[in-house]
């Protein structure tokens, strides 16, 4: 048995279809511009909200940082004489810690601009640094019969945004120390220090316990700034984003959020400090870094829902031709653009609407909503409610099938491959008996 159809209709048929995808497809483009342009005013608004409360942070520290200065006698020949002069040079130092251990809260919240939200944290973390030698593995080699003298060293915590300190509190060998302002570092200059009341000449083994209360948005960054450094963190936020150039070891979720370990030793080369110059650069510190990521972000999932809407056109044409082809309707091409244009405003609805309801209860309310008009036009486009409820079955499978691929990260590719040649193999199966040559003899005639 074969189904003959109308060669020069289904020609023109296809060319004024196609027509009409190229003005859905400008709709679509424009309406992926919208999340684009909305997306950027909310990046604007988070910015002024850092301006306003204190920005990413990246804590680097506790460091030692010392001055020594050497002097020694050199001999200058000079008109076969010799002349003793007096030589000079001083250096600066930092000196990592042998042992440094961090064990951190975060409680996450958002704060809003308008619509616009971002995630603001409350970090609370207690710093344990140990030193076995603090001053001799600093001191300079000193020439024959040269003098090396240090100054009083320095313990200084650097933070990119001091705006975001809250309260410290600084023990020195089990004594309590007042932090002053500043880090007293040109390098990284925001942030805390004091001054250490050491012999700078002795080898005392050098303990300091730091506990900080600080505010920051979005992003953490903990600088392994020690020999050998270990940070456990626990946060009240389910949906962390591990970046940078060290991962966690271990981590887990939780029923109100997550627990991350990490290690790091001197030889990752991760702290900044540059090892000859005993410098430190902020800009390339990496280390422990945590993104506070909102992962329904409405733009990001409305910009990749409105990327599936070529295919989402597609596939609904598809179906209305199908139709066409196995049950003798006629659709005009204007009835085409309708359709096409219902399902192009559910992509604007979405993104509009998820800006005050959240994105799954958007979602579900633009789906309903284009569902329901595309269920009433098409008992008259098609002719009877009978025949019109394949077709809205099929659009109602869209939509989920849609909201699945939006949800997976990992495995979206694969489910939508899966589920385009399911749809593919049904196409095959159903039209196997359509003979594409014939002559016009079957009802669709022009």
């Amino acid at each position: 048995m074969s189904i003959n159809l109308n060669t020069s209709y289904m020609y023109k048929k296809i060319l004024s279809v196609a027509a009409v995808i190229i003005l859905i497809l400008i709709a679509l483009n424009m309406i992926a511009g919208v999340a684009t342009d909305r997306g950027e005013q909310r990046t604007i608004a988070v910015e002024n909200i850092s301006n306003s409360l204190a920005g990413p942070q990246t804590l680097f520290g506790p460091l030692l940082t010392v001055s020594c200065k050497e002097s020694w006698a050199e001999s200058v020949v000079k008109n076969k004489q010799a002349t003793p002069i007096q030589r000079q040079h001083t250096q600066s130092f930092l000196i990592p810690p042998d042992n440094l251990t961090l064990n951190s809260n975060i409680k996450v919240s958002s704060r809003a601009r308008g619509i616009y939200q971002a995630q603001v944290f409350n970090l609370d973390s207690t710093a344990q640094a140990t030193w076995a030698k603090p001053i001799a593995t600093a001191l300079l080699k000193p020439n024959n019969n040269g003098v090396v003298v240090c100054e009083q060293p320095s313990i200084f915590m650097s933070v990119k945004d001091a705006r975001g300190i809250r309260a410290v509190k600084l023990h020195v060998n089990n004594q309590m120390v007042e932090p002053l302002a500043g880090s007293n570092y040109l390098s990284a200059p925001q942030g805390f220090h004091t001054v250490l009341n050491l012999d700078s000449n002795k080898d005392i083994p050098l303990k300091v316990d730091i506990h900080l209360n600080l505010v920051g948005t979005q992003l953490l960054n903990v600088v392994p700034v020690g020999k050998k450094t270990n940070m456990s963190l626990t946060a009240d936020w389910q949906h962390p984003s591990f970046v940078g150039r060290i991962l966690p070891v271990s981590h887990i979720k939780t029923p109100t959020g997550f627990q991350a370990n990490w290690q790091a030793s001197e030889l990752s080369g991760t702290s900044g400090v540059n090892i000859k110059t005993h410098e430190f650069n902020m800009s390339e510190s990496d280390g422990f870094k945590v993104d506070f990521i909102n992962p329904t972000d409405p733009y990001v999932l409305g910009y990749r829902a409105a990327n599936y809407g070529f295919l989402f056109v597609i596939l609904t044409f598809v179906a209305v031709l199908m139709l066409e082809v196995l049950k003798g309707n006629r659709v005009h091409p204007i009835q085409y653009l309708l359709v096409g244009s219902a399902i192009s405003i559910f992509f604007l609805l979405l993104i509009s609407l998820s800006e005050h309801i959240g994105f799954n209860m958007a979602y579900v309310t633009a789906a309903i909503s284009c569902v329901s008009l595309l269920f009433y036009y098409a008992r008259f486009m098609l002719g009877s409610w009978y025949q019109s409820l394949p077709f809205i079955a099929f659009i109602a499978a869209l939509y989920s099938f849609l909201f699945v691929l939006l949800k997976l990260e990992q495995t979206a590719l694969l489910v939508g491959s899966l589920g385009l040649f399911a749809i593919l193999s049904a196409v095959m199966v159903m039209t196997r008996h359509v003979n594409w040559y014939s002559t016009p003899t079957s009802s669709i005639s022009t």
